[in-house]
């Protein structure tokens, strides 16, 4: 059995040379991978594969195998999935690293080392979604899976409402969970849709509570418009069966058109629905005027909460848009972006921390959670942030 200080000081070597490793794979990269595989995307899933132990005389794919079980980073075909170059290290040497006997010991020692500072450690999730607009669970259940998912500090984040707020707070008193109020608003911006957070928001605060009611009203609108478009192309009745989706009669969205639609047979999976329906030049599609930025980061500032842009790598903007959006945001008071979100790789990730430190934003993370089957990551299961990052709970934790 090695030694623990000896297999710490191989294990944080490792750790430093990251995801851009193309190097040999030496005894240490043969147990940190298998550390990686089973629980770098899946915190908790570091006391799952341990229990797992994978015998000395299985390869690789064993450890592969296990981690496609436990973590929370699959692909919707339920695979482990290779476009990350976490995935694409380990294929690569898949050979080297066919002898696991030490990998396992080493793997047992670092669990021994490392688990009580891992579960005692504050996670935050800062953007997920209940039935009170698009999500899939009401806010009770968001925050009790929250809760069992091991995050300590959850921001219920539903789109232009408040509504689910009540219900979440009270489920997080009782479970002992830090509730963080929030809400995610649509704007426009230079003739695109950008989404802001606001954090630690009061909900009651009159100027912010207007706001919403005014954007909800305009969304009842478009609902019936997108109705009517798709209606055009053979798909009746899809408002009736869109609103057996909506769990909110408020906030009605393009989501719940979706849910419909797989329903209906028109595609298998939510995402498809977008692409083909529901995005810009598709038959679905209906523009609609949102609030301006300003407008937007001035409720935010009325409720004294902290103002974030929602996972910026999924806007289809080029670098200098971005650029010229984050100029913007932080010249009307924006605070923070969404550097790790749960729709964000490990490279995006990297880059938007870069971002928020040249911006001298703020960084904040979140699953942008829906529901089982429609998100990206579970809930808590979001990459933590980049060091350097000023995480955005610091702004109300020192106040």
């Amino acid at each position: 059995m090695a030694d623990v200080a000896a297999v710490e000081h191989d294990f944080v070597a490792d750790c430093d040379i990251g995801f851009e490793d193309q190097g040999r794979p030496g005894v240490g990269m043969k147990y940190t991978a298998v550390l990686y595989v089973a629980a770098w995307a899946d915190h908790d899933g570091l006391i799952i594969a341990a229990q797992y132990r994978v015998p000395p005389d299985r390869s690789i794919f064993g450890a592969l195998n296990a981690a496609n079980q436990y973590s929370g980073w699959r692909n919707p075909g339920g695979r482990v999935n290779l476009r990350y170059p976490l995935f694409q290290l380990i294929a690569a040497h898949a050979e080297a690293l066919f002898q696991l006997k030490w990998a396992v010991q080493h793997f047992m020692l670092i669990l021994q080392t490392h688990k009580a500072t891992m579960t005692q450690a504050p996670r935050y999730d800062l953007h997920c979604h209940s039935t009170a607009s698009d999500g899939m669970l009401p806010p009770a259940a968001v925050v009790a899976r929250a809760h069992a998912n091991g995050v300590t500090s959850l921001a219920l984040t539903d789109h232009d409402g408040l509504s689910g707020l009540p219900e979440a707070t009270a489920e997080a008193e009782k479970l002992g969970l830090e509730l963080i109020p929030g809400t995610e608003i649509s704007v426009e911006w230079n003739d695109h849709s950008v989404h802001i957070v606001g954090l630690q928001i009061n909900p009651v605060d009159p100027t912010l509570v207007q706001g919403l009611d005014e954007i909800r009203e305009g969304r009842a609108n478009r609902a019936e418009r997108i109705a009517a478009e798709l209606e055009k192309v053979g798909f009746v009745g899809i408002l009736d069966k869109t609103m057996a989706y909506v769990g909110n009669p408020e906030l009605v969205s393009r989501a719940h058109f979706a849910r419909a639609l797989v329903e209906m047979g028109a595609c298998r999976e939510v995402k498809q629905v977008f692409d083909r329906y529901l995005t810009p030049g598709k038959p679905g599609y209906v523009e609609h005027p949102w609030p301006s930025l300003e407008k937007a980061l001035g409720w935010i500032r009325a409720a004294g909460g902290v103002a974030v842009i929602a996972h910026p790598g999924r806007y289809r903007m080029s670098n200098k848009e971005l650029g010229k959006l984050f100029e913007a945001f932080r010249d009307l008071g924006g605070e923070a972006i969404e550097v790790a979100s749960g729709s964000h790789t490990p490279e995006q990730i990297a880059h938007f921390g870069r971002q928020a430190r040249h911006y001298a934003f703020m960084g904040s993370q979140g699953s942008d959670f829906h529901g089982p089957d429609e998100s990206y990551v579970d809930l808590g299961r979001s990459l933590p942030l980049p060091d350097g990052v000023v995480p955005v709970w610091e702004s109300w934790k020192n106040n």
